[in-house]
């Protein structure tokens, strides 16, 4: 079962690869994340998951369709096929 702090990024995860936030919206919120998830290792693991798939695509390892459905992986099922159909 996902703690309250996994579901609340997942939940942003899923806003911003569906066009509700923006990138900088997205890392505005999720950056001060890493000193809030200290005493929650699944929504810590969660939160680096995230990081270093962006520090990848940054980085070049990735195209931008390829850093989509890495961080479509990290969400529900639900979440992403309600995604992809918008």
């Amino acid at each position: 079962m996902d703690t309250p702090i996994e579901v609340t990024i997942r939940a942003q995860l899923a806003r911003w690869l569906s066009g509700a936030l923006s990138f900088n919206e997205f890392w505005g919120w999720l950056a001060p994340l890493q000193f809030a998830v200290a005493d929650d290792p699944p929504a810590k693991r969660l939160l680096y998951q995230i990081i270093g798939r962006l520090d990848e695509y940054d980085n070049g390892d990735w195209t931008d369709a390829q850093l989509r459905e890495h961080l479509l992986a990290l969400l529900p099922r639900e979440s992403v096929a309600e995604i992809r159909t918008t």
